[in-house]
């Protein structure tokens, strides 16, 4: 199984859930699920990032953040940031952590295609290959436009996607089964390369609870349908990195990093 899976996230895309608010379940074992992610490292390769474009970066909006764990990391770091996702279970989730952890983190629910925000960042990160999630182009293009609107003259966006070799690798018909406490996790990953949609479903099984399914579906796209995005944009590309690196990124790699730049 790759290091760095799909993240079952909450951004639009197709989700069925059996009965109850939408990753509800998935939510309270989310954690568990991303257990391996190393948050430490990729919020190093981020401050990294930073550095490499050479602005100062006080501000920080995450979208798609999940339980918040990078974004915490982040805080813990003395870096001011507030994150959003449109799950809000995974909020919930990630407000509960923030007071064990007792970092303030602001978090709230929102859709990263309409972000419901005025202020503006240094930067704007939506990370884990969430924009995968987003399966027409159009979606990609409105959240790549509200990245840009929020964030100051000069600020960076930095997003990743999964290329379509890391499907084709990791999540072809593979399956895994854990368990988080007395609850049972089941995902069966399986990739329609004609359509180049990853599928990904989960059944979760809570003692004295009922039977959750959820599906979720990613859009695998190539890196020049990105580019080409971008170009529908007023944002300027800087930056195409390898998982993790300053190499650059390829249709060879499994995830990588683009940062874009708004116009000062």
């Amino acid at each position: 199984m790759n290091r760095y899976p799909v993240r079952p996230g909450d951004i639009p895309g197709r989700c069925i859930t059996d009965g109850g608010e939408p990753y509800s379940a998935l939510a309270s074992v989310y954690d568990h699920v991303m257990s391996h992610v190393d948050y430490i490292g990729w919020t190093d390769y981020l401050i990294e990032l930073f550095n490499f474009v050479r602005i100062p970066i006080t501000s920080i909006l995450e979208t798609a953040c999940g339980t918040a764990s990078l974004a915490l990391e982040m805080a813990g770091r003395g870096k001011r940031i507030i994150a959003c996702d449109k799950s809000y279970a995974m909020v919930h989730s990630g407000r509960e952590k923030g007071l064990r952890l007792r970092h303030n983190v602001p978090l709230f629910t929102a859709d990263m295609r309409s972000l419901p925000v005025a202020g503006q960042f240094d930067a704007v990160i939506c990370l884990y290959d969430s924009l995968n999630y987003l399966l027409k182009s159009d979606d990609i293009v409105a959240t790549f436009n509200e990245a840009y609107r929020v964030l100051k003259p000069g600020g960076i966006y930095v997003f990743d996607v999964c290329t379509v070799r890391n499907s084709e690798l990791y999540f072809d018909d593979t399956s895994s089964s854990e368990r988080c406490g007395a609850t049972l996790i089941s995902r069966q990953c399986s990739y329609d390369a004609d359509k180049r949609l990853q599928a990904n479903h989960f059944v979760i099984e809570m003692p004295y609870a009922k039977l959750y399914r959820e599906s979720h579906y990613q859009k695998i796209y190539y890196l020049r349908e990105i580019e080409e995005m971008v170009e529908r944009t007023r944002f300027v590309e800087i930056g195409r990195f390898d998982d993790m690196s300053f190499a650059p990124g390829t249709e060879l790699s499994d995830r990588v990093h683009f940062v874009l730049r708004k116009q000062r």
